[in-house]
């Protein structure tokens, strides 16, 4: 890859990484041209707190996520005991980190799903978020559907839009297969945007969140063909 001529867009998509501003990583893209990587974007941030305990409880993610929303964060008090939920509040808001990780993103909408408020392992709650949009996709078939992220231009924070347009679905009542579907299909559109944004028609994929078999699937059969 370093020898081609042609730009490339880099998605490094994890759990957790430690940036280069002593934040926690891992939604970053990069563009790799004329020899030179440089770092382009990164999908939005939330506030990082309870340390590695975060990692293990995606209740904790969607708590994160949903800070900025009152009407959303009142929505998670059930995954909470009131003792829970009033330090929680309190250590949120004094939250030293802040987070941009795809792969929180994803604990996060596997716990408003419903899908898994705990883990036993990383990784664990997206495998079941994944498992859920599957069974969309093989009793609809591998196509696009309607994506979160339907204007030209991403929103300023991903992350927290995408979590809010998760939720709002959840409150309609909306098939879980379905808005499990809708999430993965809207990772789709976001790099398609930051690819046409850039004028790029080659992409590289690193980090975690690419062991989403579902993901790659998608790609393949839908996305790579519209470059």
């Amino acid at each position: 890859m370093l020898s081609r001529p042609e730009k490339v867009l880099g998605l490094i998509w994890d759990g957790t990484g430690y940036g280069t501003d002593g934040q926690v990583w891992g939604g970053e893209f990069y563009l790799f041209e004329e020899g030179k990587m440089h770092h382009l974007a990164h999908i939005g941030e939330f506030p990082h707190f309870l340390g590695d305990k975060m990692s293990r409880e995606p209740r904790l993610a969607a708590f994160a996520l949903s800070q900025e929303n009152p009407a959303l964060c009142a929505s998670l008090a059930t995954k909470f005991s009131p003792s829970e939920w009033q330090a929680y509040t309190q250590l949120v808001r004094k939250a030293p980190l802040r987070c941009r990780s795809m792969g929180r993103l994803f604990d996060a909408v596997a716990s408003r799903l419903g899908l898994a408020d705990f883990q036993s392992y990383e990784g664990e709650a997206a495998l079941y978020l994944e498992v859920c949009a599957r069974d969309y996709f093989k009793k609809n078939g591998f196509r696009r559907i309607p994506a979160y992220l339907a204007e030209a231009s991403p929103p300023d924070n991903v992350a927290t839009f995408l979590f809010a347009q998760v939720a709002k679905d959840c409150e309609a009542g909306k098939d879980k297969t379905w808005i499990a579907a809708r999430f993965h299909c809207a990772l789709l559109e976001l790099m398609a945007q930051t690819a046409a944004r850039h004028q790029v028609s080659h992409l590289a994929f690193s980090g975690g969140v690419f062991q989403n078999s579902l993901l790659l699937d998608l790609i393949k059969k839908i996305f790579i063909f519209s470059l």
